[in-house]
């Protein structure tokens, strides 16, 4: 299992796994483990925005994310794809 780098991103894990196992999906650790970094950028990317450089918050990156973990989708999840280049 893969170390989290800080705890922010390992505490919105939990919760979000806690979350969806309330509604009865069978989610486990291992896709935020593999993919912590990938995880917590896609978070960034979900709020951030800098409208002097036309950059705007987006949800496409966090969608990938679960679309691989709950609906079996392929989606690459890498993280040179999130970086931001005004």
């Amino acid at each position: 299992m893969r170390v989290y780098d800080e705890g922010n991103t390992r505490t919105t894990a939990v919760f979000t796994i806690k979350y969806l196992r309330a509604f009865g999906l069978a989610v486990t650790n291992d896709s935020f483990a593999d993919h912590s970094w990938y995880f917590r950028n896609a978070l960034v990317r979900a709020n951030y925005n800098d409208y002097k450089s036309n950059i705007f918050a987006t949800n496409e990156y966090l969608r990938r994310f679960f679309g691989n973990l709950l609906l079996g989708e392929s989606n690459p999840l890498q993280n040179r794809e999130l970086r931001i280049v005004p």
